[in-house]
């Protein structure tokens, strides 16, 4: 296949599903087509990809309530085809394929809010030349024993955390005694309203939002995280988004009177991430009070 075979948006398309895996039509729209133009542009150039056999399609294969929330995701075909045009080896671990990577609605949903995410701190970073991205990693790229990317562990393995999301970022605007770029590392939790918050009358259920909390806290007091991911980080921030303002509140509520070290814990929207992105504005809120906080800088 030629380079003349697909236009330049065709590659971009490309290439942002290499990078985020998987993309439903909101999200093409919204990082390449412009406003006033209808998702019909979307459903057309997908349609091409997928006659081309570079994209397939989740509900193709989903069936059910899978045909109301389908993503597009690049076939091998589609990553040898991309690599071709620009030169590169396809066999690079970056270019891991996820082959029909939905097998719920309910993931479906959870997946989306994790790309939507990524997009906004994507978009965020380009704002931020004094940021360097050192690891950014997706629970759902697994290695050769199925073991996440983002697995984080204490050092006897009795606790062991999968965030949704692992950024790893170098501030070369702040420097170190070393005169090192200070590094900031956040575990990102991506909360679609349906895990158990806590438990009743001040019990922690397991595998609740608390539990993971005071599984992050044991992590950090562990100490063993840095040498884990491999970063001079002198600690780490929790990012929770959740679904709504009210249900922020109703976790903030909830967990506070079990955890000690609160400084370690931010709460957003997805909606305020949408709005105002992930670095770029003062949204988000901490485990007490109600002042915006950059996660990067403070108040």
């Amino acid at each position: 296949m030629t380079k003349s075979s697909i236009q330049p948006r065709d590659e971009q398309i490309l290439e942002a599903l290499i990078r985020y895996k998987y993309l439903n039509v909101q999200q093409i729209h919204y990082l390449f087509y412009p406003e006033n133009q209808t998702a019909n542009s979307v459903y057309y150039a997908m349609k091409k990809l997928l006659k081309m056999g570079l994209v397939d399609i989740s509900s193709n294969k989903g069936g059910g309530k899978l045909r109301n929330h389908s993503v597009y995701f690049i076939t091998g075909k589609g990553i040898s085809t991309w690599c071709e045009l620009y030169k590169i080896d396809s066999g690079r671990p970056e270019f891991k394929r996820i082959t029909n990577p939905i097998s719920a609605a309910s993931q479906i949903a959870h997946r989306t809010s994790m790309i939507d995410f990524w997009i906004e701190f994507d978009l965020d970073i380009l704002q931020f030349p004094n940021l360097e991205i050192r690891q950014f990693r997706n629970d759902f790229i697994r290695d050769e024993n199925q073991v996440p990317a983002t697995k984080i562990s204490t050092t006897d393995s009795s606790i062991n955390m999968i965030p949704d999301q692992v950024i790893l970022l170098a501030d070369h605007n702040t420097l170190d005694d070393n005169k090192k770029p200070v590094e900031r590392l956040f575990f990102v939790e991506i909360d679609r309203g349906t895990v158990s918050v806590g438990g009743r009358y001040g019990s922690v259920t397991e595998r609740s939002m608390t539990s993971k909390y005071l599984g992050y806290q044991k992590i950090l007091t562990d100490g063993s995280w840095k040498e884990q991911l491999g970063t001079a980080a002198k600690a780490f921030g929790v990012l929770t988004v959740t679904t709504t303002a009210e249900h922020l509140d109703f976790i903030r509520g909830k967990s506070a009177a079990h955890i000690n070290h609160p400084e370690i814990f931010f709460f957003n929207t997805h909606e305020n991430i949408q709005k105002h992105g992930v670095i770029r504005a003062n949204s988000w809120l901490g485990l007490h009070g109600s002042d915006g906080i950059n996660i990067l800088y403070g108040r």
